[in-house]
């Protein structure tokens, strides 16, 4: 116990300072309404298909780790910003925030159900944003890193409204097993 309260007061005096956080607040801020403006198609993918929509969702800020992290079952995330206000994908936090929120939406209703693998779930994102989403957030590039052999599926303009039946085919078409 004292030391944890070593280090927790090495952290409170030394290392942690609140004006760290306050440019990537300040460009949080100037997204706000954009980022209101998503849950409207949120309800709708809610409605077609049990898409996870929280009433309330909370967002932090760190200095450290990944660009962004979310808990599906909290409807939080965290992002990581910069002294300068800063993100993983530049200034703007948009891309990033709806990013996290869609893993959030996504991840019971089709990634627990379909043991969905990490690289396969990046695609799927980063596709569901640019194809719902290319409007606020036009810029939004896919990562390289997340596998192409779904595309096939997410190509089709009609896969967004009923996406647990093309990942259910995506799953049997591939040879594994359904969960």
């Amino acid at each position: 116990m004292k030391d944890f309260e070593e280090l927790s007061k090495l952290i409170s005096e030394k290392i942690y300072d609140i004006n760290d956080y306050s440019a990537g607040i300040k460009n949080l801020k100037k997204v706000l309404h954009q980022i209101e403006g998503i849950f409207p198609k949120f309800e709708e993918f809610h409605q077609n298909w049990d898409f996870k929509v929280f009433k309330n969702y909370k967002l932090f800020l760190t200095l450290y780790g990944t660009g962004g992290t979310y808990e599906p079952f909290k409807g939080e995330i965290t992002m990581l910003t910069t002294k300068t206000g800063e993100f993983k994908r530049g200034i703007d936090p948009l891309g990033t925030v709806i990013h996290e929120f869609v893993h959030i939406g996504i991840e019971e209703r089709i990634i627990q159900k379909f043991n969905i693998s990490q690289i396969i779930k990046e695609r799927i994102v980063d596709k569901f944003v640019s194809a719902n989403f290319r409007d606020i957030v036009p810029d939004y590039l896919l990562q390289n890193f997340g596998d192409k052999s779904i595309d096939k599926y997410l190509d089709d303009k009609n896969c967004w409204n009923n996406l647990p039946h093309f990942i259910e085919n995506y799953v049997e078409d591939s040879g594994r097993t359904k969960p």
